[in-house]
């Protein structure tokens, strides 16, 4: 990819999610996501390796998001892991 190309790619990640390029109800960047968007709007496919090493040189850092659930209501979470939650898992929303 050129520098242009890939500062443009830094400021959309730096910007936007990704439902709001085009990704249907995803709302973080991974770098599978990522490399599908370079492959959509510049025509090149990265392996995750590279895709990896260019995020680094970019300056960009990526972590798996937590939650801090300090805050969070017992009984609601009890609900949620006893009755949503299946529910979810048995139509296929999870593996």
């Amino acid at each position: 990819m050129t520098k242009q190309q890939q500062e443009q790619l830094k400021q959309s990640i730096v910007s936007s999610v990704p439902h709001e390029v085009g990704f249907l109800n995803k709302y973080s960047w991974a770098l599978s996501l990522i490399g599908e968007y370079i492959k959509r709007e510049f025509g090149h496919p990265y392996s995750l390796r590279g895709i990896s090493k260019m995020v680094h040189r970019l300056g960009l850092n990526y972590t798996k998001p937590t939650y801090n659930l300090a805050a969070a209501d017992e009984a609601k979470q009890k609900i949620f892991t006893e009755v949503t939650f299946p529910g979810l898992k048995n139509d296929g929303w999870t593996s």
